[in-house]
């Protein structure tokens, strides 16, 4: 079975976003990405991040 480029669980997700915002800047000059570009990425992964984090948290209060 072909195994899928992005991961599909929420936990695995936040993972790869972290790591796919992190290590942008170390190839961003090879492949040509501009900077402004980098950043948007960053800021994005951040706020998936937080919602996520949100969600998780909101998602627990409700259970108590």
């Amino acid at each position: 079975m072909k195994e899928k480029y992005l991961p599909t669980s929420e936990a695995k997700k936040t993972l790869w976003i972290q790591n796919f915002g992190s290590k942008l800047p170390t190839y961003a000059l090879k492949y040509g990405i501009l900077p402004a570009a980098v950043e948007d990425v960053q800021l994005g992964a951040t706020n998936y991040l937080y919602w996520m984090d949100y969600a998780f948290k909101q998602s627990e209060y409700s259970k108590n």
